[in-house]
């Protein structure tokens, strides 16, 4: 088999986590965009301090913050990995309209497990009750 065969063969496998890798990536700094110290902590890797800037203000409805959240639960940087916790914040912002929202979650859906689903479902209606 020739290197392009074998590229070629390979390029429906690879693609995909690709294509999540490079939502993740988008997402982070669009979501970082509008908020320089977010900017300048996701650039040094500094995850804790983005957690520490973006969960106060997801909380308070910022759909940007949902989106870093999403993120960093879908990568487990600073916070252990939860897919669940990831799927809830990426819905809430695509519930209000975010278009990376929306990308983000129909992404971690086809990623997650049905356990996974549906306790961010549980979680999703405890948001919706609480705001």
């Amino acid at each position: 088999m020739s290197v392009s065969s074998l590229l070629r063969s390979l390029a429906p496998s690879l693609a995909r986590p690709l294509y999540f890798f490079l939502i993740l990536c988008l997402g982070l700094l669009a979501a970082c965009a509008t908020d320089r110290p977010v900017v300048d902590a996701a650039s040094k890797g500094d995850y804790k301090t983005v957690y520490e800037i973006s969960h106060p203000k997801a909380m308070a409805g910022d759909d940007d913050a949902m989106i870093r959240l999403a993120v960093l639960y879908a990568k487990g940087h600073h916070v252990e990995q939860d897919m669940s916790e990831a799927l809830k914040w990426a819905y809430v912002a695509a519930d209000k309209g975010h278009f990376l929202g929306q990308s983000l979650y129909t992404d971690l859906l086809e990623r997650a497990t049905d356990e996974e689903i549906i306790e961010s479902e549980r979680r999703i209606k405890l948001w919706d009750e609480e705001h």
